[in-house]
């Protein structure tokens, strides 16, 4: 799970349509960056979520941390620039809700990024 990160204050600043021309923009790198097998959906306003198949820990964390860097040297429509926080989790949860706990699992790292300075990888 990924968020972009202080989007609102680009939406504040320089307006709606440019927020959602970055959204755009930030959709179309990252689906550009993962592997085919790799899914990546728009979770809500400014999260992200990408659910990597038959992906180790490692392997994720080293996905997360190339992606993370592609985004911050883009420069995206109106010359802006932004980061993005990720949350790790792994898909480990057997029976009923295990995929709302998996989600539930990757949003308490994405907090601890967040509040550890942002741009950063948490698992």
């Amino acid at each position: 799970m990924f968020d972009i990160d202080k989007f609102k204050e680009v939406n504040d600043i320089h307006g709606h349509e440019l927020g959602d021309e970055i959204l755009r923009e930030l959709s179309d790198l990252v689906a550009s960056l993962v592997r085919d097998a790799d899914h990546v959906a728009r979770w809500g306003g400014e999260e992200f979520i990408i659910v990597a198949p038959d992906t180790n820990a490692k392997s994720a964390a080293a996905m997360a941390n190339h992606l993370r860097k592609e985004i911050a040297s883009k420069v995206f429509k109106g010359g802006l620039s932004v980061t993005c926080s990720f949350g790790l989790a792994e898909y480990k949860h057997q029976g009923k809700n295990s995929i709302k706990k998996l989600f539930e699992a990757a949003d308490a790292p994405l907090y601890r990024a967040k509040a550890g300075g942002r741009n950063r990888v948490e698992y």
